[in-house]
């Protein structure tokens, strides 16, 4: 009897570490790349045409490290002169994440560099400030490896020369998830 016992709590042991395995095996996810599209508005002006490229690398399941380039540009017809503004910002920080497999909420804090530009008949100006940027977004799972974000960010702008500047910012894309 007690061979018996004992030949079966192997056997369940047995199949239950081997169903385990390929869990174990599984690699867990490095982080995500994504792409999408911009929209800023800076008080009164909004900027349609824009694109964000970000890097979240995993330093756990819920926390990741960020990295975020983005450009947005805008043209005005001033007095029957062209006027091309543009702003980019390289930010970097960290992002908190929680949610399923299929929809993962996050919220992040981004800090770094603006670079503000306008130009007009041939000749440009351009001012580099301080950039603060929290935000917060989704990302619903589409197919194994990519999903659709969309997030929602506030940005600080400071620059000791020419002031302060509040900006909020959607952007939408892809993000695709790195093994």
């Amino acid at each position: 009897m007690i061979e018996r016992l004992m030949s079966t709590i192997g056997c369940v042991a047995l199949l239950t570490l081997g169903g385990a395995v390929p869990a174990f095996a599984q690699k867990a996810s490095a982080g995500d790349l994504a792409v999408g599209y911009d929209i800023l508005h800076d008080s009164g002006t909004t900027f349609p045409l824009g694109w964000v490229v970000a890097y979240g690398g995993n330093v756990s399941r819920t926390t990741a490290l960020v990295a975020e380039a983005s450009g947005s540009y805008k043209s005005l017809n001033v007095l029957g002169t062209s006027v091309s503004l543009s702003e980019h910002a390289f930010l970097g920080g960290v992002r908190f994440k929680g949610g399923s497999r299929n929809v993962t909420g996050f919220g992040q804090a981004l800090v770094g560099l603006a670079r503000l530009g306008a130009g007009v008949l041939g000749t440009s100006a351009s001012a580099n400030t301080l950039c603060i940027q929290p935000g917060a977004g989704v990302d619903i799972r589409l197919s194994g490896a990519a999903a659709f974000r969309i997030q929602g960010d506030y940005r600080f702008l400071h620059s000791s020369s020419s002031g302060n500047a509040n900006e909020f910012r959607i952007a939408f894309g892809v993000a695709f998830e790195i093994r």
